[in-house]
Order: C-alpha cells, then structure tokens, then sequence
C-alpha cells in the first residue's frame, strides 16, 4: 500500500483524508489525558566539537495501543550550540521524496533513522530513513523527511531568534497515523560505513530491512557537539494534539554534560584597513575576520566565537562630521530578537557585511546600522543580517578614551547568552564607506599603526590576542602646519599702574 500512495502528492492527500476519517474510531475519548508521557535525548560520544550521532525520543499517554489523542504537532528544540551542516550532504527533492516521479530519495541523501510507533490502524514499530530534503526558503533553513509507515513526515527546521539554537518541527502529522512515540537518531557523519546497515529504502523499511549499502559518498561532518563545557543544557520536547490544539504537552529533560573543550582549536585571523591612508582624514574601514574551520570527520570542530574587543590606534578617533545628518535604529525598528526582518531607516545604515556560515548555502550579505544611544552608551550599532531563514542581529558597543579618544569597539554578544551566539562562522567582513561624514578620522601623522584585537572562544581557552598593521601614508605634511604660537604680556609697561 506504501507504494501505491508515495506515487502522487494527490493520492497522499486523499489517502490521509480518507484514513483520518477512520482515526477517531481508533482514538479513546479521553483527549483531556493527551500528553508527552517519556522524553529522552543521547549522544554516542559528549567530546566537545565531535561528530556524534544525536538521538531524541518521546512517547505519549495511551491505553491498549491507542494513543490519547492525535498528534498534529511537534516541536524539537535542541540547545544553544547543538548545530548541523545540511550543506554537507545531497538533498533530496521534494518530487523525489513525494514519489510523483516515479523515483524515491537517493540513498546519499540519508542522514539518520526514525524509528516510530503506531497504534491501532496501522500498529507497530517501524524503522525508516531520514532524508535531507530541499528546504522551500521563508524562515525554514533546513528540512527533512521520513515515512510514518504509510505517512510521509517532513521536520521542518528552524532558528531560534532569542538564542539562535535550533528548533526541528513536525507540522500537521497524519491523524491516522496514531502515532504512540517516535525515536529520532541524526548522524554525526553519514557517509560512515558504520550506517551501511541501516541505509535501506521505505519499502524495505516495511519488510524489516534491506542489504547493507554504502552512500557512495565521501566522509563528512553532519553534526557537531556544542563548544561550551560550561553550560547546563537542556532539551524540550511540545507535543499538540488535534483534539486539543490549545493545550500543547511540554517536556524538558537534561542534555548530556559537553567535556573536553580544552582539546578544541580556536585559531583567528583578523585584519583592519583604513579606506584613506591620508593623515588627519575623514575615513572608514574594511575589518576581515577569519576562523578556519576543521571539518574533518575525525576531527573536532573549531570553537565557536563568544566575544571580540578591536582597539582601534591610538591617535584615530571618530570624526566629529559623522553625525550629520545621521539617524539611529531602535531595538524595536531592527526587531532584536525576532525571526522577522529589520526594519531600520536607511540613514541609519554605515556599513556593509558578508557572513560565511557553513550551515548555510551561500555567504550571506547583510548591513552595519548604528543603534539608538542611551545615557553612558553613545556610539554604538548592529550587525544585521536577513537571509537564508536566519535574522542575524547582534549589538555591538564603540567605547572611546576619554583622554586620548581611543576607540574600541566590543562585540561582547547579547546578554542573556553570555556571548555571541553559539553558530560556527568560516569568516565576517565588515566594510564602513569613506568619505566627509565617515565614523573615523585617521591619526595626524604618517607611520605604521597597530590594531589590537582579543578574541575569546566558547572552549573557555585562552583568548587569541593580537596586532594588526595599518599605514597612513599621505598628508604626512599635516602635521607639520600645525605649529600653533603664543605671544602675551601686560600693555603697559609700567611699574604699579593698572593694565
């Protein structure tokens, strides 16, 4: 029967269409008992940055095999720093995973198993692939999909915009299926030959197996363990029934303690570049930051960043032209903290940014605005960024000496994380424009100058500390035309007369 309904998205409709109607004879009628009755949540290895195989699970209040009510929804949502790689492994389409084509999702484009029980109707335990299937866009920055028996499941997933973590969803599951739990292992690296056992089709899945087979592709990293050792994570599983849409099953369970970040890299390389290389001169800036990933499979992934302080030279201060005609973005114009974009004006923006996500498909581009001031914070902006399904907006503070002018900009995060989030980042480019009302004004001699950068890695290692050059090379006769004289005395020479 799988066979005959994975043929045409319009046979899975009337299918299930027709099937629901037959669910609620199945169901008991004590919907108001609905709710998640065991959560749990492995790892194959707690090694910061490994590659483990990520295992959820949950079942559901029954009675004789019968669930409660009909799950219609649920929600995953993994802990800060728990991240994969969709861009790693081939996606299968949609056509492919409907079977409106007369084909199924290719064997390569497995990334796990799904191993789901059902009650009356279709009772049992079936264990299936786990596909990565092409993601349609909006705010969806990945999705995958497996077979409930006779149901075809997509998971959608998404970004949490407070801690950027990841929440994977099940939206509008089968009624018929009667689902009673459902067991989820994702693969660190799927390509491992250690899978070839569980590589099977749908079909087979329903004759319990296949012959072993090898995904023909080359070792790469799909998931990787947190980078932090420090923090208490949790895992929470929401359950929604479709008899009690109102009153989702919430459970929380302990995620297993991240050891062993003293043995993660965190080697960063940063440069910072004036535009006008002219002394005493209006200027911005183009600042390059890379962190070299390691995506090896039996490697361990680099460190995510947690905070950055640049300290501009001594002698380059903002210029005093820069405000005018400037505005700022509120917290509530740029949307801080919400998955929907920024709304900031655009005399608010001062820069550009290009961001390299390995989790995402392409390098992102995104905007430099400067932030509202508040009482003892002056000079401050955003980092902003709204592509690919993900809503980047992270605050960054411009503190300036108050003898010298020194300028130093601190990307110490948002306050609720303890740090920038917790998300894996090949490189950041941030490019502010010259011109008369640039945001800084070079030193008043020629020379070499350094930029002096810290950056701290999540790991909890030390931070990597460092200079960087920069040359003014023009105007240098500036300064020297500032030669500023003196000449005072009374005007009258006289001894004791008033003067």
């Amino acid at each position: 029967m799988r066979t005959v309904i994975r043929y045409g998205l319009a046979s899975v409709a009337f299918a299930l269409i027709a099937m629901a109607c037959f669910a609620s004879v199945a169901l008991g009628t004590d919907f108001e008992k609905y709710a998640i009755e065991s959560a749990g949540v492995s790892l194959t290895t707690t090694q910061a940055g490994a590659h483990a195989d990520f295992t959820t699970e949950f079942t559901v209040t029954s009675e004789n095999n019968n669930p409660f009510g009909a799950t219609r929804d649920v929600d995953v949502h993994l802990p800060p720093g728990m991240i994969g790689n969709p861009q790693a492994i081939p996606r299968c389409t949609n056509l492919q995973f409907g079977g409106s084509t007369g084909e199924s999702c290719p064997v390569n484009t497995q990334v796990g198993v799904a191993e789901v029980t059902l009650g009356e109707g279709t009772p049992g335990t079936f264990k299936e692939p786990l596909y990565n299937l092409e993601s349609p866009g909006g705010d969806i920055v990945a999705r995958f999909g497996f077979y409930a028996a006779l149901y075809p499941t997509i998971v959608n997933v998404r970004i949490d915009p407070h801690d950027y973590s990841i929440i994977a969803s099940v939206e509008g599951a089968a009624a018929a299926a009667g689902i009673i739990g459902a067991k989820t292992t994702i693969w660190g690296v799927p390509a491992d030959p250690i899978h070839d056992i569980f590589r099977i089709t749908p079909e087979e899945a329903l004759e319990n197996g296949g012959e072993p087979r090898s995904s023909g592709l080359p070792e790469v990293p799909f998931l990787s363990n947190p980078t932090d050792c420090s923090l208490e994570r949790q895992l929470s599983i929401t359950a929604t029934s479709y008899q009690m849409a109102h009153s989702p099953s919430i459970k929380t369970v302990p995620f297993p303690k991240i050891t062993g970040c003293g043995k993660l890299d965190f080697s960063p390389t940063f440069s910072l570049t004036p535009t006008n290389p002219e002394a005493s001169a209006p200027t911005g800036v183009e600042a390059d930051l890379k962190i070299p990933q390691d995506e090896t499979p039996k490697g361990l992934a680099t460190s995510t960043l947690k905070g950055a302080v640049v300290s501009l030279p001594e002698g380059m201060t903002i210029n005093s032209s820069a405000a005018d005609g400037q505005a700022a973005c509120s917290a509530e114009e740029v949307h801080f903290e919400e998955n929907v974009p920024a709304q900031c004006p655009d005399a608010a923006k001062i820069g550009s940014a290009e961001i390299d996500v390995p989790a995402l498909e392409r390098v992102i581009e995104g905007a430099v605005y400067l932030r509202t001031p508040e009482p003892g914070h002056l000079f401050r902006f955003w980092l902003v960024s709204d592509e690919l399904g993900a809503h980047i907006k992270l605050p960054a503070e411009i503190n300036t000496n108050p003898l010298t002018g020194q300028v130093t900009t601190l990307f110490l995060g948002i306050q609720s994380l303890g740090g920038n989030p917790q998300v894996p980042v090949r490189e950041i480019k941030l490019k502010v424009p010259g011109g008369p009302r640039a945001p800084l004004a070079t030193p008043p001699s020629c020379g070499t100058y350094q930029t002096h950068y810290e950056f701290a890695p999540w790991s909890g290692r030390a931070p990597s500390v460092g200079d960087t050059p920069m040359q003014i090379m023009q105007g240098c006769e500036k300064g020297k035309l500032f030669s500023p004289g003196l000449q005072a005395g009374s005007i009258l020479s006289s001894a004791g007369a008033f003067t």
